[in-house]
């Protein structure tokens, strides 16, 4: 059985077609669906393809950018839907999301993850809502986000330059569906300079660890202190909220750290709703380094061990609050 569907975004410039064919009548994806042939249309030179034959290690580590809330509740006239930055190299793919020019994070999903991986111009840009990019991933009712059953099969992308729609092609058990994802123009994304400036601290942790010291936060606060040192108390995370302040230290020398690197004290404050994504993203990550520069920017790095014993990273920058806004 064949049927074509379009699901229009109530978002700006964001269109998605998609259709799907089974072998025999069966459940459907869920969404607002149109009939339309937009899913056929393109028939344009494909510059760039990949294909993998595992969307489940896709799904995972684009599940550290993604914010989940999105793409099932903010579905209202003035939602604001997440929009990635894609850009295409001959090593990889990076996804970039970012908030205020004050948060950025980065997932690279290099070519080795790939078992087919053709790009015939020196590099692609383009901006796609991320919301609907990791709807068409679980469209057979497994999700991209984290918590869930995790997505199978394999997925094919296709792309054909500029102006063009980003096929995303998937197969699981028989059943095939083809999405077509508007894109969009846009500027390069925001460059933090983070090497520009000395790195001051710098410490590696299990991600599990450190998760369950921000677990112990007051996430209502507007604000995150982090606070390190090579004296005591070495390292601390502090928040202040309605119901009170909280607090939690970790001396070097305790099995939190696996590496503890500090040349001077530093303390800054971030905006909670920067660091979210980035602590959401622990779930799935193995080691996290921390890093701080002389001006206070945090990069925060997940090493993620996938399912096929590679390795990938997911990189956050995160200015700090201006004091005027304490």
């Amino acid at each position: 059985m064949s049927e074509i569907r379009d699901v229009a975004s109530t978002r700006s410039q964001a269109t998605v077609a998609v259709k799907t064919q089974q072998p025999s009548a069966g459940t459907q994806p869920s969404g607002t669906f149109i009939p339309t042939d937009a899913a056929d249309a393109s028939s344009d030179p494909v510059v760039f393809e990949c294909r993998t034959e595992n969307v489940k290690i896709i799904c995972n580590i684009l599940s550290a950018l993604h914010k989940a809330s999105h793409s099932k509740k903010d579905t209202g006239k003035d939602a604001h839907s997440q929009v990635a930055t894609v850009i295409i190299t001959s090593t990889g793919v990076k996804f970039t999301v970012e908030e205020a020019k004050s948060f950025q994070g980065n997932a690279f999903l290099q070519e080795e993850l790939f078992s087919t991986y053709r790009l015939t111009s020196a590099h692609e840009q383009f901006q796609i809502n991320f919301d609907i990019f990791t709807d068409c991933l679980s469209i057979f009712g497994a999700s991209a986000g984290l918590g869930a059953s995790p997505a199978c099969g394999s997925m094919e992308l296709t792309y054909g330059g500029y102006g063009t729609k980003l096929a995303m092609g998937l197969q699981d058990e028989g059943v095939f569906t083809n999405c077509a994802i508007q894109t969009m123009d846009c500027d390069d994304p925001t460059n933090f300079s983070f090497r520009s400036h000395p790195v001051a601290n710098k410490v590696i942790v299990e991600a599990c660890h450190l998760r369950d010291a921000f677990n112990e936060l007051d996430w209502s606060s507007p604000k995150l202190s982090i606070l390190l040192s090579p004296d005591a108390p070495y390292f601390r995370l502090t928040t202040i909220g309605d119901a009170g302040s909280c607090q939690v230290d970790y001396p070097k020398d305790s099995e939190f750290f696996e590496e503890f690197s500090c040349g001077k004290p530093q303390m800054f404050s971030y905006r909670t709703a920067h660091l979210q994504l980035a602590v959401r993203g622990l779930q799935i990550a193995q080691k996290t380094q921390i890093r701080m520069n002389e001006i206070g920017v945090l990069s925060m790095q997940h090493m993620i061990k996938n399912e096929d014993k590679s390795i990938s990273f997911v990189d956050y920058f995160v200015a700090p609050q201006d004091e005027e806004d304490d």
